[in-house]
Parts: structure tokens; sequence; C-alpha cells
């Protein structure tokens, strides 16, 4: 199936979707000669497909530990990536790649291979294309991280924190079917990839760049709900169940207070917002941080957005009025039956409230 992406195109799906002349599946080459009778001038393009196994959620969700991304890692074009990703991997796990300590050197396309080993000749000559692309714009977007040799162009040294890759293209400035056969070389710095992604580091022990999963909340909320024993959720958040007073809990907030302190929880709090009011109320009602994400966690997910208000809406609207989004939301949360009336009036029934 081809999924359209020019105004161009008709919108009747059958269009898109036909059999092999041989009356099986189509091969790769029908589908591109299809893609080209349908969109012309604006083929080719990239079309990726990304299909994950119900399995990988698992393992995130449950795992007590999950991997640190250092910021510079995060901005990496997607096949650098990749290859920074997996090559990690391969170092703590698999060592296919450094079976004999921490450097290696391989031609590009059996690199590529050995990352995307279904996939086919022309797509490897492809993928190459691609990489040498993104070498020339990390250049641009990020020059510390990428040296040109003065002397030999086509040598280029990129440095990502904790692994190095020393690539000899046959022509790094044009883009020729025989780069693939360039020659890369991978030196793994196991302290620079630590230090990169900010770790603790525990002496004489083996150290991976690696948190608790934070996940893991969730777990713990699930088992919870699913235990014989619904008493056990109320023990764990005994001590700030005392501490709230006043609590109303509706279809969009949660509003209630502690020590005098008012709190009003919705779904258009940020998480880093979120987590500083967390913060404060385990300050206030001298308790766990857990506790209070444990206690709210089961409270949030009942909550609901307000049909047709959205977070930017909320955010622009408070910053006009100089007044905390929460205000706003427990404004509009109580006249949710005029919401239409309000929306004709573009809001000034809120503004002349606050002004």
């Amino acid at each position: 199936m081809l999924i359209p992406s020019s105004e161009t195109v008709s919108e009747d799906l059958e269009e898109y979707s036909f059999e092999s002349e041989s009356g099986g599946e189509p091969t790769e080459s029908e589908y591109e000669a299809r893609a080209k009778e349908i969109y012309g001038s604006d083929f080719p393009f990239n079309c990726v497909l990304i299909r994950w196994d119900s399995g990988f959620f698992e393992r995130v969700a449950s795992s007590d530990t999950t991997h640190v991304l250092s910021s510079v890692n995060l901005q990496l074009p997607p096949i650098i990536s990749f290859l920074v990703e997996m090559i990690k991997l391969d170092y703590f796990k698999q060592k296919k790649l450094f079976p004999n300590g921490n450097t290696s050197s391989h031609l590009l396309v059996d690199l590529f291979k050995y990352l995307w080993p279904k996939e086919k000749d022309e797509s490897l000559t492809s993928l190459t294309h691609q990489f040498q692309s993104e070498v020339k714009s990390l250049k641009k977007t990020h020059p510390e991280l990428v040296d040109i040799d003065s002397d030999n162009k086509n040598i280029v040294t990129i440095i990502v924190k904790g692994i190095s890759f020393y690539i000899e293209f046959v022509n790094f400035e044009k883009q020729r079917k025989n780069n693939r056969n360039s020659v890369v070389g991978i030196h793994f710095d196991y302290q620079a990839l630590l230090e990169g992604a900010n770790a603790q580091v525990v002496p004489d022990k083996e150290n991976a760049p690696m948190k608790l999963n934070p996940l893991t909340i969730l777990n713990t909320v699930k088992s919870v709900e699913l235990d014989e024993h619904p008493k056990l959720l109320s023990n764990q958040t005994k001590n700030l169940s005392r501490a709230i007073k006043n609590q109303k809990i509706g279809r969009y907030t949660i509003e209630f207070s502690i020590l005098g302190n008012e709190f009003c929880i919705s779904r258009y709090v940020p998480p880093s917002r979120l987590s500083t009011i967390y913060q404060h109320i385990a300050q206030l009602a001298n308790c766990d941080i857990f506790e209070v994400e444990l206690y709210f966690s089961e409270l949030i997910v009942k909550l609901k957005d307000i049909e047709g208000i959205s977070y930017e809406l909320v955010y622009s609207l408070a910053k006009e009025l100089d007044v905390s989004a929460s205000e706003i939301i427990k404004y509009i949360s109580s006249r949710t039956r005029y919401m239409d009336r309000i929306k004709r009036d573009n809001f000034q029934e809120l503004r002349s409230q606050f002004t």
C-alpha cells in the first residue's frame, strides 16, 4: 500500500492498491512504476513504515532501568543516530562488531548489512548516499563533531560522545556507488560515553549509561489495581491522604489544599510543571515523592480534556491576562455548558473576569 502525500492525488484509496501482473504481491519494481505513474514529478520521495513489536512496549515499561542519551545524540541525523545506538548495543551486549576490544574496522556496506540485514543490495547503496549526505549536513549544523582532513578531503572523522568514526570515503564530494566500499574505523571510548550521558559511575562495578526507569511507576499502579487487596494503594499513600484537605475531583480538574496552600491539577499541566508541583506537595505533606506520584497518577488518568480547548490556547490566554493556567482552566471547566457562546465571543467573557 502506497501512502499519498501529494494534494494532486485522488483520495480514492483503490488507486493505491493493486495486484501484480503475475497475480500475487507486487514486486518492488512494480511498486516503483506504480508510484511514478500516480505521483509524476512528486516521485521519488521517502516513505518509511515502522512496525513495533508489542513486546517492545512491554520491555520498555517493565524494565528496571533505561538508557540515558546525551543531548548531542538526540540532535544527530537518523542514520548516524541509529549507527551510534546500535554500536552501543553491540558493545554492551552482542560483541559482534567488537570481538577483541573497543576498536574495529569495516567496509561501509558491510556495516550497513549488519545493521539492516534484510535490505536489498540497491537499498544499501541508497543508504550509503543518505549517510554521505548526513555527514555533510552534520558538518554544517555541528562542525565540532565532524573533521575533514585538510590534505585528503575523502578522510572524515566523526566524534560523538564515546564513539568515533574514522571514514575513508572513495569519493566524499560526489555520490558514487563505489562509496559503499569506503572503509569505516570505529573506536568505542567507554569512559567518554558515561561522561557524555552525565551518568553516575559506581567504582569497582561494571557501569553502563543507565538510570532507573521512570515508567515503573505505571507498573506499580497497574499491579495495585489488579491486586486482590485494593487497600494496598491507600496504605502506600496514607501519609499524603491525611495531609490533603478540601479535595474536589471533577471531570477536568483535581482541586485540594495542603497546609493552606491551594493546588489545581489538570491534563493541561505540562510534565515539568507537574514535577515541580509534586515536589512542593511532598515537602508540605512530609512524604516521599514516590507517594505523591503514585497517588496522583491514578487520579490524573481519569481526567478529561475540555473539548475544543487546546494546551496552546490555555497558555496563550494565561500569558495575555497575566494569570496562571490553572485559573484559566478552573474558570472554563465551570462553564463548559456555555462554551459555544464563549468561543463565539472570542473569550471576551473570560477576559472580563480577569481584568
